[in-house]
């Protein structure tokens, strides 16, 4: 179980016309304001998830907090969201980052892949 905010490895993509996203992360090519969506599917198997949130990192430093997601009594899959604008000078960089916990401490996954957990990031203006 992660006890800090893990960086997600996003290792899909379905769009990346400028060849912007690599290692994981998003570096922003020209300085402006970007509409972030994120997201995180937290899989735990049998267990039960306690807790899950997702967070953008930008430069390697919290930018924006999803939502908290919660069970309270069924073992399953949680999922955070969340979104923001925000003002990024060309080289700067976004990845996604989660934390999660189990009601057992016992480990979970986050899900990858384009359904899973995502990133989508969009130039609104410069």
């Amino acid at each position: 179980a992660s006890v800090t905010p893990t960086k997600v490895l996003l290792d899909k993509e379905e769009f990346d016309n400028g060849n912007n996203f690599a290692s994981y992360k998003y570096t922003f090519p020209v300085s402006g304001k970007y509409h972030i969506d994120f997201g995180i599917t937290f899989a735990s198997g049998t267990t039960k998830m306690a807790l899950g949130v997702a967070y953008i990192y930008v430069n390697g430093a919290l930018c924006r907090q999803g939502d908290y997601a919660q069970l309270s009594t069924a073992v399953g899959n949680l999922r955070s969201v969340g979104s923001d604008i925000v003002s990024a000078v060309a080289g700067q960089y976004a990845e996604l980052w989660g934390y999660g916990q189990t009601a057992d401490a016992s480990t979970f996954s986050f899900y990858n892949g384009t359904t899973g957990s995502f990133m989508s990031v969009h130039l609104i203006s410069t």
